[in-house]
């Protein structure tokens, strides 16, 4: 049989290497790429005395820079979860991308956010917002008839509409640290309240119960855990920039710039929320609630600013040490996060230590 000449475009295996490509990335939802097999735990809205129990497995740390790595997620080790910050609106698509600093790398929104934030022509109320503060788990749902016990689910909720009302639970009852255990863990019984931001409707934890568990699970299960470090998709330096002034990428300077080195081996701070002691019966509402799939968030860009909430409208010149907040709340790091920084006469103050903590 005589061989055919190719005279045009040649596609022999750049179409079955793409096939492959596309099968590993799997769902991508904005600033995650899921596993194409992967199962997805949503929270809803339980009524009466009706809960959501799951079980919350550790997971295979592979990157180096996780924000907890000072408590113990060090990279090859395993972790109950995995934060990271996302700004949402970004640029004219008004899309979600992951904030760099997740991986310890600079980012140019927060940047740019701080040199508003140091403008004097700049009114407090245009400054941009900070990203909001999110956290992956890997789970195994319970007692929920669309969920599949026998199947491990990826779970992305905000930080204060479950981790914020875990932190507080461990600081009363330090004794409950042990529920991501395989063998002598606890189950997480919830009940999530519907809360109401800017006409959003969201599910937020109020009350967590915690059962002790009468089985235990194998350590094999570990490999079949997703490797939650991976599914983040944190674009580059350059690629957020072109995106957040809504520019082409070839027109924006390659300036992703390296860290020196004592920055490159410094821990990377732990963003880490406390609620204030309020009754689990009626939670406090979520500052930065998750942004609804269907719903775009304003934009973030260079000439369309995103308000941020609670701005005072006289600067303070009054200077403080980190213990002195007047609401009990930790002077700088807690700062615009609870619903009595309106007003307080600090605001600017522990806006700035704030900058300063998160440079």
């Amino acid at each position: 049989m005589k061989e055919k000449r190719s005279t045009g475009p040649n596609f022999r295996g750049k179409i079955g290497r793409n096939a492959q490509r596309q099968k590993r990335e799997g769902k991508s939802f904005g600033h995650l790429i899921l596993p194409k097999d992967a199962n997805i735990f949503k929270e809803e809205v339980t009524s009466g005395k009706n809960r959501i129990e799951l079980d919350i497995l550790p997971y295979l740390v592979t990157q180096p820079n996780h924000p907890d790595k000072e408590e113990g997620a060090k990279e090859g080790e395993y972790w109950y979860r995995r934060p990271y910050w996302v700004h949402y609106g970004v640029g004219a698509e008004n899309k979600s991308m992951v904030c760099p600093k997740t991986i310890g790398k600079p980012c140019p929104i927060c940047e740019y956010r701080q040199k508003q934030f140091k403008d004097p022509d700049i009114k407090k109320e245009d400054v941009i917002g900070k990203p909001q503060s999110k956290n992956i788990y890997a789970v195994v749902v319970l007692n929920q008839k669309d969920y599949d016990r026998k199947k491990i689910h990826i779970w992305d909720i905000a930080q204060g509409n479950f981790q914020s009302i875990l932190i507080d639970d461990l600081e009363e009852r330090p004794e409950l640290e042990i529920f991501p255990n395989l063998e002598d863990g606890l189950t997480l019984s919830i009940r999530f309240n519907e809360e109401v931001y800017n006409r959003n409707k969201f599910a937020q934890a109020g009350r967590i119960d915690y059962i002790e568990r009468d089985y235990s699970y194998p350590e094999s299960i570990l490999d079949d855990v997703p490797k939650l470090d991976e599914i983040l998709k944190v674009s580059s330096y350059k690629e957020i920039e072109a995106m957040f002034l809504e520019l082409e990428e070839d027109d924006v300077e390659d300036n992703e710039r390296e860290e020196p080195e004592e920055e490159k081996n410094a821990p990377v701070p732990r963003q880490r929320k406390t609620v204030s002691r309020v009754s689990k019966e009626e939670p406090e509402p979520e500052d930065e609630p998750e942004e609804p799939e269907d719903k775009p968030a304003p934009s973030l860009s260079r000439s369309k600013s995103s308000p941020s909430r609670r701005r005072r409208e006289e600067p303070s010149t009054k200077t403080l040490k980190e213990e002195d907040c007047p609401n009990e709340h930790t002077f700088g790091k807690d700062w615009d996060d609870f619903e009595d920084c309106e007003g307080c006469e600090l605001f600017e103050t522990c806006g700035e230590k704030y900058e300063q903590l998160n440079k």
